[in-house]
């Protein structure tokens, strides 16, 4: 019983009875083969894990009872992954894929001065989001969110501690303040411009980094995001 079931039910922890609807509830009863009286982990995405009956099996969804349930608290830390936009789609899936699993609360992606433009598809990433929540066993699902720059990022994020993760910086160790909200910044394939360096500069963020080898975007999510797992 190690599959978790994503429901986008809110309400969750106080329903008795719950349905299971779409892919989910396909997967659960035509690839796992699930009957009724079997019992399946829900989560919501928002603090909540529960243990649930199959009571009954549509086509397309599955009636279920609620037997248990766990609440947990938002993280008192936030970690945002403010994420450049890049071109080649697996790569960039697989950056986000790993941000989730590494604990970033939200994952902000932009438009930076060296993003060469390419087509979002929200609902792929919201999906890929989805599924390394379930996998990782987290118990609230980090948010999306679309900038159209670097400075729209920084608006939104302000009351953020500012990283910036920067290949011309001088590598040495760095020590992040106390401060539980942190904005982690991770540029494009040709990295920030000048411009977006300066920017951070006067937003008072702090350029840091990840050692002497030229790393590729999603190996700097994890590089980066990895320092922060016990924050």
């Amino acid at each position: 019983m190690d599959n978790h079931f994503f429901i986008d039910e809110p309400n969750l922890h106080t329903l008795e009875y719950v349905e299971l609807s779409g892919q989910e509830a396909r997967h659960a009863s035509k690839v796992l083969r699930k009957n009724v009286g079997d019992l399946l982990i829900l989560v919501n995405g928002e603090g909540c894990k529960a243990t649930a009956e199959i009571q009954s099996i549509q086509k397309n969804s599955l009636s279920l009872r609620i037997q248990s349930r766990e609440l947990r608290e938002q993280p008192e830390g936030k970690k945002v992954l403010g994420l450049g936009i890049i071109k080649v789609r697996d790569r960039f899936e697989f950056a986000i894929e790993k941000a989730v699993e590494l604990g970033a609360t939200t994952i902000c992606l932009f438009e930076s001065d060296h993003s060469e433009r390419t087509r979002i598809k929200e609902d792929r990433l919201e999906s890929i989001i989805q599924s390394a929540f379930k996998q990782s066993g987290r118990w609230w699902k980090p948010g999306l969110i679309i900038k159209n720059d670097l400075k729209s990022v920084l608006f939104e994020f302000a009351d953020h501690e500012v990283l910036m993760a920067h290949e011309k910086k001088q590598v040495e160790p760095f020590t992040p303040s106390l401060k539980k909200e942190k904005l982690l910044l991770v540029g494009p394939e040709g990295g920030f411009s000048e411009k977006e360096v300066e920017l951070i500069r006067q937003a008072g963020g702090e350029l840091i980094s990840l050692g002497a080898n030229r790393l590729r975007t999603e190996t700097a999510v994890i590089a980066l995001l990895a320092q922060f797992l016990f924050d």
